[in-house]
């Protein structure tokens, strides 16, 4: 998502090999330096970005692969690592409602 022509908001999927965890994923991206993992260990939370794990997705597309949820806010003034929980979980689930899980 743009605003004023620069890059606010970037919400992300990626099939990774079954193995990575979100701590994996979240090293490969900006924005997410510094995260805290949910107790589950299903998010990894920073103040501007976060990592899911869409837990009950699965496709014989990706076989023996997870797929992964990423939120990456560049927008400044925008740091807030519980908002960053709440986005995350509400963007996992509705990927894991989509066709992308299927």
């Amino acid at each position: 998502m743009s605003v004023d022509d620069k890059v606010a908001l970037i919400a992300s999927r990626e099939w990774r090999e079954r193995g990575d965890d979100v701590t994996d994923v979240a090293d490969s991206l900006a924005r997410i330096d510094g995260g805290k993992l949910t107790s589950d260990n299903k998010y990894l939370c920073a103040d501007t970005g976060a990592v899911g794990i869409a837990t009950s997705c699965a496709s014989s597309e990706h076989q023996n692969h997870v797929l992964f949820t990423a939120i990456q806010v560049y927008a400044n003034g925008h740091d807030d690592a519980t908002a960053m929980k709440d986005l995350i979980a509400s963007y996992t689930k509705a990927v894991e409602r989509s066709n992308t899980c299927g």
